[in-house]
């Protein structure tokens, strides 16, 4: 067995048994943009992405009118993408705070020269400017698989034979419905590899290529890959991550609206009752409980083997079924 300090941090995350369920980040509007690489670690703090602006706006303007998003980048697909034009792709939960389903989804194609003129209209909610980029809108799943290796050395080891697995199981997507993209830094690299199922917001990791037909096949055994989930990012807190996990779990597949109500009875302990509402049929079932936080969990640097921070974990309380 390795030393610690010669340990990554995925490989120390797995050796404690650092469970994944609540780690997922909460995220109401996701812009990924495509964008050559080789990636900085900080893509969107590089020169080369303030030049997309030509220099109309200072970087403080850009950074201001971004804030309020989440920025992903994907490396350019020419299966999926056109030369010349850029991908960009918008996510937005609902506005309904307790209600989540699923992010609504546009997707844009936009000349190269004009991609940051588009992402400054973009934010400042001109979206009807810029119809003649729109694409018209499909059902495509779209798996955001993290492989930023320049941000962290664990995304680039475990990230890359994952994409190039799923990347040959869906290698026809206008029969399979789904794009496989390489993205930028998903957070969490100690869980690598991560793969974002959009627009389901639900975030998979530490598994590897022999599972990927166990998670993303359509008819999916849902208690089998319950150890490889990390959460819902549509979801409002961790404690409702952990509790939808559970819901999931009994669930006959994936697609389904959640109406979750929490309320936290102190800083640690919270009353979940959650609502789920199956798209096949709208038949509702509501479960009730209670999620706590259970402790911190250490991790250590990719580099140093340092001790670097500690990670909230939570645990169910009680969990039933009611109806």
């Amino acid at each position: 067995m390795k030393n610690i300090s010669e340990m990554k941090c995925s490989e120390f995350s797995e050796l404690i048994k650092e469970e994944l369920i609540g780690t997922a980040p909460v995220w109401k509007k996701l812009l990924v943009i495509s964008f050559p690489v080789p990636w900085l670690a900080n893509i969107n703090e590089s020169d080369q992405f303030y030049k997309l602006f030509n220099k109309k706006l200072k970087v403080d303007d850009i950074n201001s009118k971004l804030q309020d998003y989440r920025i992903q980048f994907i490396s350019p697909d020419k299966d999926y993408m056109v030369e010349g034009l850029s991908k960009v792709l918008l996510f937005i939960r609902t506005k309904e705070v307790s209600t989540f389903s699923k992010y609504k989804k546009m997707e844009f194609d936009v000349p190269e020269d004009m991609l940051g003129e588009f992402l400054i209209g973009l934010t400042d909610k001109r979206e009807n400017d810029f119809n003649d980029y729109m694409v018209k809108p499909t059902k495509i799943r779209d798996l955001f698989v993290c492989i930023h290796a320049s941000r962290d050395i664990c995304c680039g080891i475990t990230g890359a034979p994952i994409y190039k697995s799923l990347k040959e199981k869906f290698n026809d997507h206008n029969i399979s419905s789904t794009r496989v993209w390489r993205m930028s830094h998903l957070g969490g690299h100690k869980y690598a590899p991560n793969v974002l199922d959009m627009p389901r917001g639900r975030l998979w990791a530490r598994f590897n290529s022999s599972n990927i037909d166990d998670i993303f096949d359509s008819n999916v055994n849902l208690k089998e890959v319950f150890n490889y989930y990390r959460g819902s990012i549509g979801l409002n807190s961790p404690y409702e991550q952990v509790f939808e996990s559970y819901v999931l779990s009994d669930s006959r597949n994936m697609d389904y609206k959640i109406i979750s109500d929490i309320e936290m009875l102190n800083s640690e302990l919270a009353k979940i009752t959650m609502e789920r509402i199956e798209d096949l049929d709208n038949k509702k079932t509501i479960f009730t409980g209670f999620v706590k936080l259970d402790g911190y969990t250490k991790s250590i640097d990719c580099v140093t083997g340092a001790e670097k921070g500690n990670t909230p974990k939570y645990k169910i309380d009680q969990f039933e079924k009611l109806a």
